[in-house]
């Protein structure tokens, strides 16, 4: 379960976005910037609401066997 380490990230998205709004509005455009600030706010609800979890799964394919 990485989901605490998944809120800060979130959190450090909203803040970094906020910081650089003016730059990030000249590139992408106002709306995009608000769209998607709007749903980083509503994911971080969700997370700390315990809706939204994050889990990281690893897998390895077993060797080949000739034949």
């Amino acid at each position: 379960d990485v989901t605490a380490e998944f809120a800060v990230t979130t959190r450090a998205w909203l803040r970094h976005w906020d910081a650089c709004r003016d730059e990030l509005a000249a590139l992408l455009g106002e709306e995009a910037v608000t769209e998607r600030q709007a749903a980083r706010r509503a994911q971080l609800r969700a997370i700390t609401g315990g809706i939204l979890a994050r889990s990281l799964f690893t897998a390895c394919r077993p060797p080949h066997r000739g034949g």
